[in-house]
């Protein structure tokens, strides 16, 4: 069985339709990489730095394959992203302000001692 009849989605079917082989391999079989992510294969750390170079480097392709493959998935994983970077926010937010009373604080114990401000 050769490698390019694994390709899951119709968007790289397409892709290879009328492409070189020579002109072409290289980057069908990043598409293809794409389509193991995204129908969920096993990776590492190093996979997951390929994976990032990958969306950056296909941004439009890896769009493409996520709503063939998953419908819906890729929007579901950014509004995850965001409700996180809100949350993260939030808390770094509550972290300052949590500071801000422990440093009062510590001002008020100092001069309680007889320090000057």
């Amino acid at each position: 069985m050769g490698k390019y009849n694994i390709i899951k989605s119709k968007f790289v079917r397409e892709k290879i339709k009328n492409a070189s082989y020579k002109k072409s391999s290289d980057y069908i079989e990043d598409l293809m990489k794409i389509e193991h992510y995204v129908l969920g294969g096993s990776f590492g750390m190093c996979t997951g730095y390929l994976i990032n170079s990958l969306q950056k480097q296909y941004p439009k392709e890896w769009k493409a394959i996520w709503d063939e493959l998953k419908p819906g998935k890729l929007q579901e994983i950014k509004r995850k992203e965001i409700l996180e970077r809100q949350k993260e926010k939030e808390e770094e937010a509550e972290d300052r302000k949590q500071e801000k009373i422990d440093e009062e604080k510590n001002k008020a114990n100092w001069i309680k001692l007889g320090g000057k401000i």
